[in-house]
């Protein structure tokens, strides 16, 4: 259900801000000025209530970032990237016998084991900002072939090289964790049992498009990954192919080891 504030209650920009990722530098202040951080569970337990109405710091956000998002047509309210960030709290729970507290960990429940990705730290290359007018495909030119220099004698006659280009296209794909909260969950929870689902779908999301990025196998709506990708042939350089596969064939080495850097 989409909840407006009255014109007059409207918050005004604190800095001028062209894109989505300037309402960060908002976003604190705002949170200063309302005295606490920026709450999830509130912001659900509003539109929960019999007569939904979101209001507060809350609808400070949400009107702000609908700002920085006209082109989308948003059926709810608009949440900071930022309120998935890690919470630390006090949690505690009646015990037996009843006179002894049992005090839940801050950093309680304990995650959920998954895989470490991977794919940021090897160097792969985000590309953000696709916002507004540039919600369509992506496409990319690529150099394929660059000039050519050689030696010549002192009148001998130079060669010409052309560089080629060519470019690839890359569409938007749709990726979704979700989850189900009960009513009471919602009433009942603390900003731990937030911090903990926030977290974990976005730990899930983040090993699915790790996974999808390397293994990905090109069947809609999966993406591409690169091992799916075809391989070159030993000592070809096709660029529209991956670099050539490096067989084992028994224990590591390290001469291939650095085959595998050869061959990039």
């Amino acid at each position: 259900m989409n909840t407006t504030l009255r014109e007059p209650d409207r918050p005004l920009t604190l800095l001028p801000t062209q894109q989505s990722s300037d309402f960060a530098r908002n976003l604190t202040e705002l949170a200063k000025r309302a005295g606490r951080p920026y709450s999830l569970a509130r912001a659900i337990r509003c539109l929960c209530s019999p007569r939904p109405n979101l209001d507060g710091f809350e609808a400070e956000v949400d009107q702000e970032l609908k700002s920085l998002n006209r082109a989308r047509n948003v059926v709810g309210i608009l949440v900071p990237i930022e309120a998935l960030r890690p919470w630390r709290r006090d949690l505690t729970v009646a015990g037996l016998p009843v006179t002894v507290q049992t005090t839940v960990e801050p950093d309680a429940p304990i995650s959920f084991l998954r895989a470490k990705t991977v794919c940021g730290k090897l160097g792969a290359t985000f590309v953000d900002g696709l916002v507004g007018g540039n919600l369509g495909n992506l496409k990319l030119p690529r150099a394929t072939l660059g000039g050519v220099a050689s030696w010549q004698p002192e009148v001998g006659a130079g060669g010409d090289n052309d560089q080629n280009l060519d470019s690839f296209t890359l569409s938007a794909k749709r990726i979704t964790g979700s989850t189900v909260l009960s009513r009471q969950l919602i009433l009942q929870s603390s900003p731990d049992i937030e911090a903990f689902v926030a977290n974990d779908l976005t730990a899930a999301i983040g090993v699915a498009v790790d996974n999808a990025a390397i293994n990905g196998t090109g069947v809609a709506p999966q993406p591409t990954g690169i091992l799916t990708v075809p391989a070159n042939a030993a000592g070809s350089y096709v660029y529209s192919e991956r670099s050539a596969n490096v067989t084992f064939g028994g224990a590591a080495t390290w001469a291939h080891v650095l085959q595998f850097e050869k061959t990039l």
